[in-house]
């Protein structure tokens, strides 16, 4: 992410918002997770953030709210 071991030496970093926004960013690219993106298959990538199913339920009703935002 800083392109040297910053992270490896000071992992609390991470929990400053602008280094968490962006590594999630980059995670989000490296994984390609915006394949599914359009589609509001939240089951799949929850699986790939995740590696399995942990927090979906929530995901699940936080994606259907926003979709109630957007379409109104």
């Amino acid at each position: 992410m800083f392109g040297d071991n910053r992270l490896l030496t000071t992992p609390s970093l991470l929990e400053l918002p602008e280094h968490a926004v962006h590594s999630a960013c980059i995670f989000w690219k490296q994984k390609n997770i915006d394949r599914f993106d359009d589609d509001g298959n939240v089951l799949q990538e929850t699986k790939l953030v995740n590696g399995g199913t942990n927090g979906l339920t929530e995901r699940q009703d936080y994606f259907d709210k926003l979709m109630e935002v957007l379409t109104d």
